[in-house]
């Protein structure tokens, strides 16, 4: 059996475009999926560190809940997928768990960057307000993942050229299928 957990960013759902996808390859994969859901969290926490905090701990206690059903040891392969403040709390998950899934790690926050599990791929967009891409590239090199960056990309890894985002979505979905076949 195979299991994805989808850890949303704020403001951006499972039924975003990233995520979205990811959700259907993954099934198409045969995993099965769930979604977590954080509830209503703090605003404004881009430049409020104890903000970012309270969100944090407010989002990793509501996917504790909505995961304290799943008996991981059931499983034979576990993939996280999570975008911005979601790489936080589906790294935090797997540690508390003492599992090692992989990853497709969609615009981490540079707060979380020391977070990071040596075992996935990395989404990031040159332009993101939430994560210097010098960062980025180090935690990555540092611990062995992957870095796949997207020029003049925003924290939704969009440029504001609709057909350039489509071509870029289109690789990055490409990109996270490769990795499925591997699990």
């Amino acid at each position: 059996m195979k299991l994805a957990v989808i850890f949303p960013g704020i403001g951006y759902h499972t039924d975003k475009p990233l995520l979205y996808y990811s959700k259907k390859l993954a099934r198409s994969a045969g995993f099965e999926v769930r979604e977590i859901g954080y509830g209503a969290l703090p605003d404004g926490i881009l430049d409020n560190p104890e903000r970012l905090h309270q969100a944090a701990r407010q989002a990793l206690d509501a996917a504790e809940a909505q995961l304290a059903d799943i008996d991981w040891t059931g499983y034979t392969s576990i993939l996280f997928v999570s975008k911005s403040i979601g790489t936080v709390i589906a790294s935090l998950i797997a540690a508390r768990h003492g599992l090692s899934p992989f990853h497709f790690y969609f615009t981490p926050v540079g707060h979380g960057l020391s977070r990071l599990q040596g075992k996935g791929i990395v989404f990031h967009g040159t332009a993101d307000p939430w994560a210097a891409t010098e960062a980025v590239t180090a935690a990555c090199r540092e611990k062995g993942l992957q870095l796949h960056l997207t020029g003049h990309a925003n924290h939704s890894l969009e440029t504001g050229n609709v057909q350039e985002d489509l071509r870029e979505l289109r690789r990055i979905m490409a990109l996270c299928e490769d990795y499925l076949r591997t699990l």
